[in-house]
């Protein structure tokens, strides 16, 4: 049983960050709240449901952690260099709506798994903590799952 990172389809835009803040400023954002709560119980439920069924032949499984929201979801496109650091605002940018995304972050609260030491090692811990979760519009749904596919590489 591990972790790993696959291909899927469909493409979708990837985002570390949610600018939808929490109830005050120093709360983390509630999909980052979500979030990690989502990947907890689905890494929950496959160490549970591995603990059942690791005996099967030929037993292979895929665990995806979804949310699925009413919101309207939009990504920004902006220049880094366009911040206004002292401010904290975007000068320049483009907001384009879309039906389904992934948001990325370190969401995991297992263990890293055991990696070796070298000059990309803070880089190294910082991707294995990282989770994918996909933030699907309801009214895309169906769409999401009808084109939800892994990449052939992945396949059993």
């Amino acid at each position: 049983m591990g972790w790993v990172d696959v291909a899927t389809e469909p493409t979708t835009p990837e985002s570390e960050f949610c600018v939808f803040g929490g109830q005050d400023g120093a709360s983390r954002s509630m999909l980052e709240k979500l979030a990690a709560g989502v990947v907890e119980s689905t890494e929950g439920f496959a160490i549970e449901d591995h603990s059942y069924s690791h005996s099967l032949p030929d037993f292979f499984r895929y665990y995806f952690n979804v949310i699925v929201t009413n919101a309207e979801l939009h990504i920004c496109n902006f220049d880094p260099d366009s911040v206004d650091v002292s401010k904290g605002e975007i000068n320049e940018a483009t907001t384009t709506s879309v039906p389904y995304l992934r948001f990325r972050k370190q969401l995991s609260i297992h263990e890293t798994p055991k990696l070796s030491w070298g000059k990309d090692w803070p880089r190294q811990i910082s991707h294995a903590k990282e989770n994918t979760v996909f933030v699907v519009n309801s009214s895309h749904i169906l769409e999401f799952l009808q084109n939800f596919d892994l990449d052939d590489t992945y396949r059993t």
